[in-house]
């Protein structure tokens, strides 16, 4: 695997390592991703190289100059984020450009492993609490993006949960904004999908890692059960970059 250094790689160095590789290259978000992505390395004879890139803007940026590179075999895995709720651009709309079916790679593995599953009920509970309490910060936050204000999606929970005052700041409406009802209501309803795949990571990780806990999950952990036993989505993504090589 190349690119598994400290130093992160710029567009123009990836590039250049794409330019100067022999073997067919899957361009990948982060060096966490690996952990799922590593089994795309065996697909065919077994040379495949996965290349980290340090998020999605970098994959989609090289994506974006592929003719400098168009004798070679690239295939590229990015996730949705936002397009998961507005539609992926038709100029990403490719074969060689797969993406995942939620959020992001997290939101995939949360369905494929069925986390929930991991949790007692009493977790469960705590979870969906949580969870609800949580979407109304995110619910405002998103809708502000989506409205070109650029708002930080990327809290951790803790920050939003753990302080009342804190949390009333946080989803303190500004004068002439309205609540959005539809736009919480439907990130509710399927928020296994359409909520920031590492927030919902993380609220899980709340009720599976406590102090005390018989077994303790971490997000790691979790990711790397999905590659022991992969499910339906995560099998599609491996399809996909399959057929891009194969």
């Amino acid at each position: 695997m190349v690119g598994s250094g400290k130093t992160q790689l710029t567009v123009d160095e990836a590039i250049a390592v794409i330019k100067k590789s022999f073997l067919p290259t899957v361009v990948i978000e982060g060096l966490d991703d690996v952990i799922v992505y590593r089994k795309v390395e065996d697909i065919g004879d077994g040379f495949i190289s996965l290349l980290p890139v340090g998020g999605r803007d970098n994959v989609l940026s090289i994506y974006d100059r592929r003719d400098e590179f168009i004798d070679k075999s690239v295939a590229f895995i990015a996730d949705k984020d936002l397009w998961v709720l507005t539609g992926i651009p038709s100029n990403y709309q490719s074969r060689n450009l797969i993406f995942t079916d939620g959020y992001s790679i997290e939101n995939d593995v949360f369905r494929d492993v069925n986390v929930l599953n991991l949790m007692t009920n009493a977790e469960k509970e705590s979870f969906g609490k949580e969870l609800e309490r949580f979407l109304k910060w995110f619910s405002i936050a998103l809708s502000r993006n989506l409205n070109g204000d650029c708002s930080e999606l990327k809290i951790h929970p803790n920050q939003v949960l753990d302080d009342d005052n804190e949390f009333d700041r946080m989803i303190r409406l500004n004068d002439n904004e309205i609540f959005p009802n539809e736009l919480h209501d439907e990130i509710l309803r399927d928020y296994s999908v359409k909520l920031r795949g590492k927030s919902l990571f993380a609220l899980a990780i709340r009720n599976l890692s406590y102090k005390g806990r018989p077994v303790r999950h971490n997000h790691h952990s979790i990711m790397e059960h999905a590659v022991s036993r992969p499910g339906s989505l995560v099998e599609k993504i491996y399809s996909g970059v399959e057929k891009v090589f194969v």
